[in-house]
C-alpha cells in the first residue's frame, strides 16, 4: 500500500486526468478492430508498441541532471520499469508496451510525472526543492449532475 501525501495524491490524480484528456489512453488507429457476431458491435483494441521512450531530464535553467531516477507507471499495474539518467541527463525506457506515466525524481528537486507514449522523446524539467512553491488546482467537475434530475430515467 502506498503512503502518499495529499500533495502527491493530487499531483498523480491530476496527471491521470490530463493523460486521459490528452488522449494517452486513446485507442490507436492501427489497433485491431473486432466485430461481435451476435450484437454487431465493433470494438477496437489499442495497438501495442515496443518502441522505447527516451528523453532528457533538465533543471529549470536547461542544465542536465545526472542520476535522476525514472519510473514507468501503468495505471492498474503500478511500476513496470525503472532507469536513471546518464552524464548528459539522457534516459531510455524500453520495457513498455503502451502509453505510461513517467515519474522523474532526484534528491533536492521536486519530482514530476508526465504522460508519454512509446516512440516519443520527452524533456522533463525539475525544479529545485529549495525556494520553490508548487501549486495544484482543481476545477468544477460534475460528471453526473444530469443524473439527479427528476425526469431522468436513471
Amino acid at each position: 500500500m502506498n503512503n502518499w501525501s495529499r500533495r502527491e495524491f493530487v499531483r498523480i490524480a491530476t496527471v491521470g486526468a490530463g493523460a486521459g484528456i490528452a488522449g494517452c489512453n486513446a485507442l490507436s488507429p492501427s489497433g485491431s478492430i473486432k466485430t461481435d457476431s451476435e450484437t454487431g458491435r465493433t470494438s477496437q483494441k489499442p495497438a501495442r508498441s515496443s518502441e522505447p521512450i527516451s528523453g532528457r531530464v533538465l533543471d529549470i535553467e536547461g542544465g542536465e541532471i545526472t542520476d535522476a531516477k525514472l519510473k514507468a507507471i501503468v495505471p492498474g499495474r503500478g511500476s513496470v520499469a525503472e532507469t536513471t539518467t546518464d552524464e548528459q541527463g539522457q534516459f531510455e525506457v524500453v520495457e513498455v508496451d503502451g502509453p505510461i506515466w513517467l515519474r522523474a525524481t532526484k534528491t533536492n528537486f521536486i519530482g514530476r510525472t508526465v504522460a508519454v507514449a512509446p516512440g516519443t522523446s520527452s524533456r522533463i524539467r525539475l525544479s529545485p526543492r529549495e525556494g520553490t512553491v508548487a501549486l495544484s488546482f482543481g476545477g468544477d467537475v460534475m460528471f453526473g449532475r444530469r443524473f439527479y434530475e427528476d425526469d431522468h430515467p436513471l
